[in-house]
């Protein structure tokens, strides 16, 4: 860590750091005639990389969260593998029709009470590692302006709680939004709340709720800039990350990527393994239609039990 405190903050200083003599003699040891496979590697170990003549593959979890399992994407700088990774796209059809799935299990259940336009503020962790800027972790108090404008522009102003994020994390973005107008918390499932018709647009520092608005009707707002860009246009001047389906647990894609000949095939099917495996859902977890059918059933026994 250079001399820095091994924390949320000491890694925030150094993660775009260009890599010191020292450090990049460190890993030699360890990254020479190696290729360095890691998860969100920072682009201090991407320089490092660079300057060793190691190659590297990068993954980050992909934005979209609501499709079956969870979308992850690669980069490399090898060109070869960069190429690779592009066989396995996520096509904008499959992504089109799931959301319309969603979308149809939504329209059958109950609508939140949203009034004209309402916008939508998506909670975050504030430990989360792509608000990082300038050695730092970008928090509510950076983006005021931003945030004056969402009352500016919109009747009404929602507020959803990251399902990850500390009641503490919660009640302190919370508070930012209410120094400039008024905010109601809801507990609704994010994605039945972004197809309602009354919420026009989402806003979050930079949640990937504001990637997966458009496929239920919203517009998505951050307020910071991404981090990790997916897709091959960018527009960013940043190499950008492949997002592929099923893959990271795929002996068929590893085998592919790695070039073996004779490529494996997956002999095990598995549903969703990346969401099962890791055994987090984000806004799938309540909210589908379960909780309401359980709802339901529940004040029919009262009912019924009142009655006797």
């Amino acid at each position: 860590m250079q001399g820095l405190p091994i924390n949320e903050k000491g890694f925030a200083t150094i993660i775009d750091a260009k890599p010191s003599s020292e450090t990049t003699a460190y890993l030699s040891e360890y990254f020479s005639d190696a290729l360095v496979i890691g998860y969100e590697l920072p682009p201090i170990l991407e320089a490092a990389c660079e300057a060793l003549g190691t190659e590297y593959i990068n993954i980050a979890l992909g934005p979209l969260r609501f499709l079956p399992d969870l979308t992850v994407g690669f980069r490399s700088n090898n060109p070869d593998r960069t190429r690779r990774f592009g066989s396995y796209p996520i096509e904008d059809r499959v992504v089109a029709q799931y959301a319309g799935f969603l979308r149809a299990r939504f329209a059958r259940l109950a609508q939140p009470q949203v009034g004209g336009a309402t916008a939508l503020f998506a909670g975050q962790v504030s430990d989360d590692v792509s608000l990082i800027r300038d050695g730092m972790f970008i928090e509510m108090g950076d983006v005021e302006e931003g945030l004056v404008g969402i009352f500016r522009s919109h009747e009404r102003v929602l507020f959803k709680r990251h399902p990850y994020a500390s009641k503490l994390q919660a009640e302190k973005q919370l508070k930012s939004l209410r120094k400039f107008g008024s905010v109601t918390v809801s507990d609704e499932n994010v994605y039945r709340m972004m197809s309602h018709a009354g919420i026009t647009d989402v806003y979050a520092l930079n949640s990937s709720v504001t990637e997966e608005a458009r496929w239920f009707g919203a517009r998505g707002n951050p307020l910071v800039t991404q981090r990790f860009v997916f897709g091959q246009n960018p527009g960013t001047g940043c190499q950008s990350f492949e997002q592929t389906l099923n893959c990271l647990t795929s002996l068929g894609f590893w085998s592919s990527i790695m070039g073996v000949e004779g490529r494996l095939d997956d002999t095990v099917w598995y549903p969703n393994p990346l969401r099962e495996s890791l055994g987090m859902n984000w806004g799938l977890g309540s909210g589908m239609g379960d909780d309401d059918r359980r709802s339901r059933l529940k004040k029919v026994l009262t009912a019924f039990k009142n009655k006797l």
